[in-house]
């Protein structure tokens, strides 16, 4: 997947190097039985970066720290990488990658307001700077804000709309907002469209599932999560949920008993 970085309109950009991006996807559940899928788990973003002019003034010290940085967040060391990206925003307060690299790492430390005010200061200095959208839709996401994420989630364009992230926290958001219709088409969407080892994507389609009460089919996607192979991080939680899915199954199969006052 590929990173864009651009500047205002007209203005002439060039190819640099390798970027990388984090996003942690976080979620809260909101439907009776549902699991809170996504917490530490990480996405990566890597592939060529198409850099503005502008950023080229940047130090080469801030970009050492940068590019440090960027090497911590690819090994998950979200705490350290914040703190790299740090220095160099001493260095380059309006280095507008490092501000969403930063926010990317502080999504992962649940410092949501943090991630939001970087991303703020990011589109200072580029207004259309790639994946910060997508970065504030989920931050919004994880504060429960979710008609202010979607309205976020619905701004965006390009490949950052059409990439299985956006897909994701659309689903977030309009499961948090209870529509049914829009959680059961994105939860799909994001479902068919993300890694196959992507396992919160099971997940969140199966709280679309339960919040639409389609409980066979919510207790499927729960089963398949539970015989993925490796340590899942919501086990238990999907237990729960399936247990009381199956519960409500057994409640709307049950059959009618003939009383004497029925007769």
């Amino acid at each position: 997947m590929t990173l864009t970085w651009s500047g205002e309109v007209g203005q002439r950009t060039v190819l640099a190097g390798v970027l990388a991006a984090v996003l942690v996807i976080s979620s809260s559940g909101v439907a009776l039985g549902q699991v809170t899928p996504g917490e530490w788990h990480t996405y990566t973003y890597r592939g060529p970066a198409t850099i503005s002019v502008a950023t080229l003034k940047i130090p080469a010290s801030a970009w050492r720290h940068f590019e440090k940085a960027r090497s911590l967040a690819l090994k998950h060391r979200a705490a350290e990488s914040e703190t790299e990206s740090g220095k160099a925003l001493a260095i380059a307060p309006t280095f507008a990658a490092a501000h969403i690299l930063q926010a990317s790492q502080q999504l992962a430390l649940k410092d949501y307001a943090g991630a939001i005010a970087n991303v703020d200061q990011a589109r200072k200095s580029e207004p259309d700077a790639q994946w910060s959208g997508l970065i504030l839709a989920g931050a919004y996401n994880s504060l429960r804000r979710y008609g202010d994420a979607m309205e976020v989630i619905l701004s965006l364009d390009g490949s950052e709309a059409e990439c299985w992230q956006a897909k994701y926290e659309h689903a977030r958001a309009a499961i948090g907002l209870g529509d049914v219709d829009e959680a059961l088409r994105w939860s799909s969407a994001a479902w068919e469209a993300a890694p196959h080892n992507f396992s919160d994507a099971i997940l969140m389609r199966s709280n679309a599932l339960i919040l639409a009460h389609h409980w066979t089919e919510a207790s499927d996607k729960l089963y398949a999560y539970l015989a993925m192979p490796g340590a899942q991080p919501h086990r238990e939680e999907a237990r729960a949920a399936l247990d009381n899915v199956t519960q409500r199954m057994k409640a709307e199969h049950k059959p009618q008993g003939v009383t004497l006052a029925s007769r």
